[in-house]
């Protein structure tokens, strides 16, 4: 699904937050990653990418670290506002700058959840 606004002028490169349901069999895991390879591939290399996962349990992946995958898990029988997931991932809110990572010790979503997709890789994220 992809939502686009159109009362605001793009502020950066596009962002494809792929949001994906691991409750299937290996056959249909093997289509699916099959098909969000393919997706990456055609993308614009600048545009940014981002990986959740869910099942039981809902899982906001680090992509800035490929030699150690790190991701965030939060129980998918609770119900997490938005102050509170910004705070279990240590990121400061939109539009808050470089005064905001000063002041609360927060980090930028950019390079920790979103990356350009020219620096990806997906190959073990999620399995």
């Amino acid at each position: 699904m992809e939502y686009e606004l159109q009362s605001t002028a793009p502020a950066g490169p596009p962002i494809f937050l792929f949001v994906v349901d691991t409750c299937l069999d290996e056959e249909e895991m093997d289509e699916l990653k099959d098909s969000l390879q393919q997706t990456l591939n055609l993308i614009p290399e600048t545009a940014l990418v981002g990986l959740i996962t869910f099942g039981t349990h809902v899982m906001v992946h680090e992509l800035g670290f490929a030699d150690c995958p790190k991701s965030f898990v939060f129980r998918g029988t609770k119900e997490y506002n938005t102050q509170r997931v910004q705070d279990l991932l240590n990121i400061m809110p939109p539009n808050r700058g470089g005064a905001a990572q000063q002041a609360g010790g927060r980090e930028p979503a950019l390079g920790r959840f979103l990356m350009p997709v020219a620096e990806c890789r997906w190959d073990d994220v999620g399995t």
